[in-house]
């Protein structure tokens, strides 16, 4: 290791030991080395090679999240906050018992030393890190935040709400004692970097370093290649450097899979916007050298089953019409024995078919167990035209400043002068002035006259 870089290293250990993230280890059970790793700034990161101390641990089976669900979850909402953990995996600490099997020796007469906290490079720590935000934000998950191991979105479909949420999650952030870097941090914006790509309210987009990875391709070096390439590359730059915009998946929309083969196997799951096809998902792989020579219907089976395996999560959700240049699926369901690969085929996309249906059951059946639920604790309530009625103030919650927790929850009285479907009703005041709008009859209940209305 040259000199230089050892002292930054010893800087590095030094900072670790003040920190407490480290500690002088005396009898050591594994010890690994350490590897330097410049960063882009110039300065180095200390990295520790476990590679010999994960192949003997045991792997955590903790199920991770889907990258792809996680960012179609956060595009769409119009302010998203993004946060990210400071050095994440060092807040948790290591168990006492496994503290030694973290030992690692510095070059020259520096020492050994062990880890007292998680570090970057064990085999689990991921899904430890992952395990711990969970269960701290198990109920906010999914409603106002998407978290990937370190990396945090708040989203909101306005400002007012985005505080209160953002609120919420800092709030659960301080009572855990969870540390952000302020520098990578970024609240109330509309758009911003999840996990690679951009996510906004209008949808998903590649990120800035894959855009840049493109415009800064060098072109081919010989003249023949640059006669042959120097087009389609530009072509290609082109096309990279504008890419579409992705929306994520409505629940309740037709998808529609467009798949096809040649020397690859692609398809595109599309969905209308307003009469607008918009691309959901890009999907696609080169073809083995024995799956060129598949038959065509074949190739487009394969190509329907490596989109069943892969995009499941999107597939299962939704109805999806699958268009290609042959009905691959009748091919499938008229033969009268399939036999090898079609046949593993076809059963991955019944079994995909089966679930989907299966879970629209389930769905069908939870909503039906939660309306009767519903229905018993809930009277409708009805009323008659000229019903004179309180208004709730919504929403529900909201307080005067002139009167603090005093605030009414109701204002009114007003007149019922129309029952419309669903029940809701039209208003008036009683001089007269009617109600622009109709009101959900659970807001309103009936106005009885008081002793202090005698006189009036």
């Amino acid at each position: 290791m040259r000199a230089e870089i050892l002292e930054e290293v010893k800087k590095e250990i030094e900072k670790m030991l003040a920190a407490g993230f480290i500690r002088p280890c005396r009898y050591a059970e594994w010890i690994s080395s350490i590897v330097p790793v410049e960063k882009k700034d110039g300065r180095w990161r200390v990295a520790i090679d476990f590679r010999d101390l994960n192949r003997a641990t045991p792997k955590d089976e903790y199920p991770m999240p889907v990258a792809e669900t996680l960012i179609n979850a956060a595009a769409g909402h119009k302010v998203l906050s993004f946060m990210d953990g400071n050095t994440g995996y060092n807040q948790i600490f290591m168990a006492p018992e496994d503290i030694h099997k973290t030992a690692f020796r510095v070059p020259g007469a520096v020492g050994l030393f062990e880890y007292v906290v998680m570090t970057f490079g064990l085999k689990n720590a991921g899904a430890t890190y992952q395990r711990a935000m969970n269960y701290i934000f198990h109920d906010l998950i999914g409603k106002l935040v998407e978290i990937y191991i370190d990396d945090m979105v708040v989203k909101s479909v306005s400002m007012e709400g985005h505080l209160d949420d953002l609120r919420r999650v800092l709030d659960r952030t301080r009572k855990f004692g969870l540390r952000m870097n302020p520098k990578k941090c970024a609240f109330g914006v509309t758009v911003g970097q999840f996990l690679g790509f951009l996510v906004h309210e209008r949808g998903i987009e590649i990120g800035l370093k894959s855009q840049e990875a493109v415009r800064t391709m060098q072109p081919p070096t010989t003249k023949k290649e640059l006669q042959q390439q120097q087009q389609a590359f530009d072509e290609i730059k082109r096309y990279l450097t504008t890419p579409p915009v992705l929306v994520p998946p409505r629940k309740t929309a037709v998808l529609h899979l467009l798949v096809g083969s040649d020397t690859s196997i692609a398809s595109v799951v599309v969905q209308l916007y307003e009469g607008v096809e918009k691309v959901v998902f890009y999907l696609s792989r080169r073809m083995l050298d024995a799956e060129t020579r598949y038959p065509e219907v074949e190739k487009l089976c394969l190509c329907l089953f490596f989109t069943c395996t892969k995009l499941h999560h999107i597939l299962l959700t939704a109805e999806i019409i699958v268009i290609c240049k042959s009905d691959v699926v009748k091919h499938m369901l008229s033969a009268p024995v399939l036999k090898g690969r079609l046949a593993l085929m076809s059963d991955t996309i019944e079994d995909a078919t089966e679930l989907r249906l299966w879970s629209l059951e389930k769905i069908k059946e939870n909503k039906a167990r939660v309306a009767r639920a519903y229905n018993k604790r809930v009277r409708p309530k009805e009323f008659q035209v000229g019903d004179l009625v309180w208004e709730a103030v919504l929403p529900l919650g909201t307080r005067d400043k002139a009167y603090g927790k005093w605030s009414p929850n109701w204002h009114g009285p007003y007149k019922v002068v129309q029952a419309l479907k669903g029940n809701a009703y039209m208003l008036e005041e009683l001089d007269g002035e009617k109600f622009p709008v109709a009101v959900n009859g659970q807001h309103l209940k009936k106005y009885f006259p008081s002793m202090w209305d005698d006189g009036q």
